[in-house]
């Protein structure tokens, strides 16, 4: 895996998280089994080929690029260009997910959140792998600008999109605290990563609270119409 198979430290940038912040690849390589077997299922067809499609295809193959090329010691443009191309064939997957609706839980499960999870750590990855690549851009305005806009993005996300998307959001500010923990001797990006942090939290909090407050609430007679889905539909 990469970024996690060595030391984070080996390549260190601004916006490099603390090492155990990289474990969310377990997450995201679970779930990607999930939809690797749902995929299959009846009641998954009609998502997988409209939303899914051949971006998943592109992602997997940048993906390899990228691990081989990490695995070999290129970790100069050839593994950012691959990490660029992972993030983009991602967005693409993500986005056309977005605009189908699902029926069931398990079709939020296993095809939405997956696709949610890993699009949104990739946008943590690709300036990471830019940084390393190169190290001139490596500088304290670039990361803060950086955690500026992917910060933005996931606080739009929850708080204005349509599904308002915790899940996303949720990723983004796990990044958010790893990065903050890992360089808090840098007081711009500890501040930056702390403060969209809060707001990404407060986004996420606002959205799941009342969402888990209704499920419960169904439970006893009487509330059964007020139940409402915990996962972006």
């Amino acid at each position: 895996m990469v970024l996690h198979t060595s030391e984070p430290d080996s390549h260190p940038t601004l916006l490099t998280p603390s090492y155990y912040t990289f474990g969310i690849w377990y997450l995201i390589y679970a779930l990607l089994l999930g939809f690797n077997v749902y995929q299959w299922f009846p009641n998954a067809t009609e998502l997988v080929e409209n939303g899914v499609g051949f971006g998943h295809i592109i992602a997997n193959a940048a993906f390899s690029t990228w691990l081989y090329s990490w695995s070999q010691g290129y970790t100069g443009w050839q593994s950012s260009t691959s990490a660029a191309v992972l993030a983009l064939s991602l967005i693409h997957v993500y986005r056309s997910l977005r605009l189908q609706h699902t029926r069931t839980l398990t079709q939020s499960l296993f095809i939405k959140a997956p696709f949610a999870v890993y699009t949104s750590w990739s946008l943590i990855i690709f300036p990471i792998n830019l940084l390393i690549s190169a190290p001139s851009l490596n500088t304290t305005a670039g990361s803060l600008v950086t955690l500026s806009i992917v910060g933005a993005v996931a606080f739009h996300v929850v708080k204005y999109s349509r599904l308002h998307d915790w899940i996303f959001s949720s990723t983004v500010l796990w990044s958010y605290i790893g990065i903050a923990l890992a360089h808090s001797d840098e007081r711009l990006v500890l501040l930056t990563a702390t403060g969209f942090g809060g707001i990404i939290a407060a986004g996420v909090l606002e959205v799941v609270v009342p969402r888990v407050y209704h499920n419960v609430r169904s439970v006893f007679p009487g509330h059964e119409d007020e139940r409402r889905p915990l996962l972006p539909q």
